[in-house]
């Protein structure tokens, strides 16, 4: 990266970057979203179930206001992300209609 003339700022963004991704490897959702992907809908329905309806549970908001039916629902729609130091999740001006739950950082 020096030899193409790239801030030391960012150069720094690389590595700790890369150090997050070596750091994370073991704990990646993307191997796991993948074997999902192959399995039959109510198998995954199943696991979706058993992954994030207790995660909603925790929150007052899901556990008292909304059925176990919509939950069930709800988290056929949900899936995990891994984000590196300085990456950006969400920008002021995105219109996008989502919520995340922040599990770590």
């Amino acid at each position: 990266m020096r030899n193409r003339n790239v801030s030391k700022n960012l150069q720094l963004k690389v590595v700790k970057y890369l150090d997050f991704v070596d750091s994370k490897e073991s704990e990646d959702s993307s191997h796991g979203e993948k074997i999902l992907e192959t399995m039959s809908n109510d198998l995954k329905e199943q696991v979706l179930r058993e992954c994030y309806k207790p995660i909603l549970k925790q929150h007052f908001v899901f556990r008292n206001l909304f059925s176990d039916q919509f939950l069930e629902k709800l988290v056929n729609h949900m899936h995990e992300m891994s984000l590196g130091p300085g990456e950006v999740l969400v920008n002021q001006m995105d219109t996008e209609r989502v919520l995340f739950f922040i599990k770590e950082g």
